[in-house]
């Protein structure tokens, strides 16, 4: 039986331009290298994102909340000096900075998305009343949605940060 680590290693190219460790095995429909583990028969089959292995293989356990973000942008990149933790609010801040909301040139955030539902007042007041109580009535995920017409996954990313970025919070 081969280790993870042999198994990982036969499986990666270094990009000599990028210093990208190109994942050359599975991936998956958005580039993402992947892994099978385990038996079908014994069904502990369990597949894992190859980025997600190189860091515990190599920086060690994935904090609990936490996701492995790309610091060169390439879902197929497993170079452990590549990658670093973070939330999913981290990875969308990243994302801004980097410019890699826009199509054609545009942000496709917030109110400027045409299909927005809600102004960045409305963020506000979703992220100040969160749980708080109107009049009595416990302004909760479903109660918010209910009122400004979304869907209550809409408020969950809203109040986790993981949604609106650079409204306030």
């Amino acid at each position: 039986m081969r280790s993870a680590l042999e198994y990982f290693n036969d499986r990666h190219i270094p990009e000599p331009n990028s210093g990208c460790w190109l994942w050359t095995a599975y991936t998956d429909k958005y580039g993402y290298g992947v892994i099978c583990t385990g038996s079908r028969q014994a069904k502990t089959r369990k597949y894992l994102k190859a980025h997600r292995l190189a860091y515990e293989l190599f920086c060690g356990p994935i904090p609990d909340g936490k996701i492995v973000c790309h610091k060169c942008d390439n879902p197929s990149c497993v170079n452990p000096d590549h990658l670093f933790t973070g939330t999913w609010g981290d990875n969308v801040a990243d994302m801004m900075i980097k410019g890699r909301n826009k199509i054609g040139g545009k942000p496709h955030h917030g109110e400027k998305n045409g299909n927005s539902k809600l102004t960045a007042a409305d963020v506000e007041y979703i992220r100040a009343n969160h749980c708080a109580h109107e009049r009595n009535h416990m302004l909760t995920t479903a109660g918010l949605a209910e009122k400004f017409g979304v869907h209550r996954s809409t408020i969950q990313r809203i109040v986790r940060g993981s949604s609106w970025y650079g409204a306030t919070q």
